[in-house]
């Protein structure tokens, strides 16, 4: 078949979890899976660079780096893209996260509270455990070997991006909010 094309897109640091991601590729490709991942971001730091390289070292072409991605080549990644990982250890409110369902990709992510009040698990995406490089692995072949569930979980992330956090969707709550003060 096709190289399944997994996209992971922010900053290049250990807490971002793409060490994770990049063991999840390696775990993937020993199973025979012919897969790519499009790691998008600029390091934090020449140590996390450094480490990164590490990690890298006999992946051959099976991770890309792309630094930091904007505007039309940002869209190409998104639209190239099977699946979006989100590896990260700690986070805020992902906006990323949000580009990925805009885009009706479906999603593998580490089962943080802010990531888990956006990714619905098993219906807009896979949750794995923070830090588990073989759960991941697992999530992305689950979503392979299930194109139907893959399909679906792309479709709903999108449909949920756009019932809750479209601009569509914030003006129309904010018209509920000032109509609701006026009356």
């Amino acid at each position: 078949g096709p190289t399944l094309r997994l996209l992971c897109l922010g900053n290049v640091r250990r807490a971002k979890g793409y060490l994770d991601a990049i063991e999840a590729v390696r775990i993937l490709r020993e199973r025979g899976f012919d897969v790519v991942l499009d790691l998008a971001g600029g390091f934090s730091s020449d140590a996390d660079r450094r480490e990164c390289e590490a990690a890298l070292a006999g992946m051959g072409e099976a991770v890309r780096l792309h630094g930091v991605v904007q505007g039309r080549r940002k869209r190409e990644l998104f639209e190239q893209a099977h699946v979006f990982v989100l590896p990260s250890h700690g986070e805020g409110h992902p906006y990323v996260l949000l580009e990925a369902m805009a885009a009706g990709l479906p999603v593998v992510a580490t089962a943080l509270p802010t990531v888990a009040e956006t990714v619905v698990d098993g219906e807009t995406g896979l949750l794995v455990p923070v830090g588990d490089a073989p759960a991941m692995a697992v999530a992305v072949e689950r979503l392979v070997r299930n194109e139907a569930l893959a399909s679906a979980a792309g479709a709903a992330a999108r449909r949920r991006y756009e019932e809750r956090y479209s601009e569509e969707a914030w003006s129309r709550a904010l018209s509920r909010i000032m109509w609701e003060a006026a009356s």
